[in-house]
């Protein structure tokens, strides 16, 4: 759903404190529904009643379009969710790594193709039948490109589970972006709003401006912000949801686009918590290098 802004915030190995402690799941298949294939999501959004903490992820207030709030907990939320998407869906609250059942794709292709992922050859045959094929452009946009990419066999997990099992993400836990990343396709596509909800960053970088995408650079460095240490493990690939309507901003098909054509389908980055710890707007941002640390001293969160 929309995202929130916040003041300050606790890091742990699971990323931002509370981040995606929820998920829409379809009743009948256990897929985790978002906006991605789902826009109206964006139309609600969902706080929590109390702070949420290490131990436990409490019950959300859940604000949808028509402007009425209920409750996690609150059986109307399951029927008003499911008419608002058309099919039959629950929230569902984050469980254990080992709890895979929740996780878990139930397709009939997903086992068999995450075995594939073993091998690149078998993968790159099989990709090419039409029934896998159809399979994978359903599973991730990124496969329906021509070549297919070269895959490593960490993508076995992508085709076993919806989301990496015990947490809500697609991939990483935490996401950053850069004020200069955002400038820089501004000044490519003025006409376009480059609202930073439209790519839903956990955190945002004020960085001085450049000619490119400046975080692209970081990949297996880290960035450290008040205690807090991430180490930045790849870039974000964008899709539709940067499109999507929102609030007072409307749907654009043209953001995406020029993201695929001046940045290769890249903006920001993703990365994994080393060392956990608080952070809050305005601290100042270091990037380090494995054998030294080098100087960022304009960044700030």
């Amino acid at each position: 759903m929309a995202g929130e802004s916040l003041a300050a915030v606790e890091i742990n190995r699971d990323g931002l404190l509370g981040d995606r402690g929820w998920a829409l799941l379809d009743d009948r298949t256990g897929e985790v529904y978002n906006a991605k294939r789902h826009p109206v999501l964006m139309a609600c959004t969902a706080s929590y009643r109390q702070l949420p903490s290490v131990d436990e992820i409490g019950h959300v207030n859940v604000t949808l379009p028509d402007g009425s709030v209920l409750s996690s907990d609150s059986p109307m939320l399951r029927k008003r969710l499911s008419e608002l998407l058309g099919r039959h869906v629950g929230l569902r609250r984050r469980r254990p790594s080992d709890t895979d059942t929740v996780y878990s794709r139930r397709q009939p292709w997903s086992s068999f193709v995450g075995w594939l992922t073993r091998s690149d050859s078998a993968f790159r045959w099989a990709a090419s039948r039409p029934a896998i094929a159809a399979y994978l452009t359903r599973a991730s946009g990124e496969f329906n490109r021509k070549p297919l990419p070269k895959f490593a066999r960490s993508l076995q997990a992508f085709f076993a589970f919806y989301t990496l099992p015990g947490t809500f993400f697609d991939v990483f836990p935490v996401h950053l972006l850069t004020t200069s990343a955002l400038a820089r396709m501004a000044e490519i596509n003025p006409d376009a709003k480059w609202d930073v909800r439209r790519f839903r960053p956990n955190i945002l970088l004020n960085t001085a401006p450049t000619d490119g995408v400046t975080e692209k650079a970081w990949i297996h460095q880290q960035v450290r912000i008040n205690n807090a240490l991430m180490a930045i493990a790849a870039p974000t690939i964008r899709c539709a949801m940067t499109t999507h309507a929102q609030g007072d901003l409307s749907h654009d098909p043209s953001v995406l686009r020029t993201i695929v054509r001046s940045a290769d389908k890249r903006l920001g980055v993703y990365a994994a918590v080393v060392r956990r710890g608080s952070i809050a707007t305005g601290d100042a941002v270091e990037l380090l290098r494995a054998d030294r640390e080098f100087e960022s001293a304009s960044s700030s969160a």
